[in-house]
C-alpha cells in the first residue's frame, strides 16, 4: 500500500480530473489506501480496478465502458 499512497500523493494535482488505479490483487489494505487519498486527502474521482479482470477481453471492455460513462 505504502507504494500506491507514495504515487498517488506524487502525481494527484489540481488538474487531475479522474484517477484510475490498477491493482495486482483484491487486498483490501491497497484498496483502502487509495480511496483514502483520492476522497479524503486529495478530492478526485477514482476507480480501482483489478489486473486480473483486464485479462479477459470482454471484462476489460465492460469495465472501460463503464469508467468512461
Amino acid at each position: 500500500p505504502q507504494s500506491y499512497t507514495q504515487a498517488l500523493k506524487s502525481n494527484i494535482s489540481s488538474d487531475i480530473q479522474l484517477v484510475v488505479v490498477i491493482l495486482t490483487s483484491k487486498r483490501k489494505d491497497r484498496y483502502d489506501s487509495v480511496k483514502r487519498i483520492c476522497c479524503l486527502e486529495n478530492p478526485v474521482p477514482s476507480q480501482v480496478v483489478t489486473a486480473k479482470i483486464l485479462e479477459d477481453a470482454r471484462k476489460a471492455r465492460s469495465v472501460v465502458t463503464k469508467v468512461a460513462i
